[in-house]
């Protein structure tokens, strides 16, 4: 008798070790398989975290920022032409009524149409620095706490909306014809490579002048404007040519040494491809010192003769422009 009940006690403590070990060899195992499951994870070179691109790590194929909102929204956006030649945006709504572009993704006019108002939230303008578009932002605000919900540049993923480079197929590449020698690169690859800069002491940079301004500004130099009016460009992502364009076109303002002489060149000209090598890629980007090139070594027509389409002419589907608006 009692050597049955101090049996059943052995068993009974025994068990109760026996759970006890078998939960912490449990324990170490799940925590042994989850240290390799991480390190597995962390050593995986080809599965690269996600994450936001970075406004300055943007490539050279960006959209304007308040046309694609405009559009996302699904309403109307409109480039107007002032007698100088200047250019913005507006959005217009369903009720036909308008207002600048960018006055709209700030959240400084028809806040019924905004972001925040489909969503159920109020809208707000703030001004602190910390948008990557503008200094001037629309952040949505909760209306049971009114605390801020967040901004509509990070709430709409306007950036990655506004970036409109893709990059071609692998077939587009292998049938692109390069000359021989030349520097120029697809869109997969790096931008064309710039001359090397070789090392010059302050001296040297600075030459013969002793008094160097403190701040310059060719749009306010001698009494003149330099540079030519500000054009937009919509949801195309086209700012490559827009930049090449207006460089070359305060170039030839300041050769001629009249602020006032202000070509009108033709942005759609690169656009469009007409006469673009590979590396330029219409509404999804391209290199502005392609486009440069192409206007120094070929030369570029007016605007008159080829105007700008946006995106209604070109499209991206393709991965790169075609020359249908030529």
């Amino acid at each position: 008798m009692f050597q049955n009940r101090g049996s059943q006690f052995f068993k009974i403590k025994f068990s109760q070790r026996g759970i006890f070990f078998l939960s912490s060899v449990l324990f170490f195992c799940i925590l042994s398989l989850s240290s390799f499951i991480f390190i597995k994870i962390k050593a995986q070179p080809d599965k690269p975290l996600q994450s936001k691109p970075d406004i300055k790590d943007v490539q050279v194929g960006m959209a304007d920022p308040a046309a694609v909102y405009c559009q996302t929204m699904g309403y109307q956006h409109q480039v107007i032409t002032e007698v100088d030649g200047s250019q913005h945006g507006i959005c217009i709504f369903p009720d036909r009524a308008s207002c600048p572009a960018w006055d709209f993704l700030a959240g400084k006019c028809e806040p019924n149409f905004s972001f925040c108002a489909k969503e159920g939230y109020d809208i707000k303008t703030v001004k602190n620095g910390k948008d990557p578009l503008s200094l001037n932002y629309a952040v949505c605000v909760s209306k049971e706490d009114g605390k801020i919900v967040g901004s509509v540049t990070d709430l709409t993923g306007l950036v990655e909306k506004s970036i409109k480079v893709k990059q071609p197929s692998q077939n587009q590449v292998k049938t692109q014809k390069v000359p021989v020698g030349s520097e120029i690169a697809t869109l997969s690859d790096t931008p064309p490579r710039l001359p090397a800069e070789k090392n010059t002491s302050q001296s040297e940079i600075l030459g013969g002048f002793q008094a160097v301004p403190t701040s310059f500004d060719w749009r306010n130099y001698k009494s003149g404007n330099w540079t030519t009016p500000v054009k937009d460009q919509g949801g195309c992502g086209a700012c490559w040519s827009f930049s090449a364009v207006g460089v070359a076109e305060a170039a030839y303002n300041i050769a001629a040494k009249n602020p006032a002489y202000d070509l009108n060149l033709s942005e759609q000209y690169h656009v469009a491809g007409c006469d673009s090598p590979p590396g330029c890629a219409g509404c999804c980007g391209g290199w502005n010192n392609v486009a440069l090139e192409e206007i120094r070594d070929h030369g570029i027509p007016d605007d008159s003769c080829l105007p700008f389409v946006d995106n209604s002419g070109c499209s991206c589907d393709g991965g790169v422009g075609g020359n249908e608006c030529c």
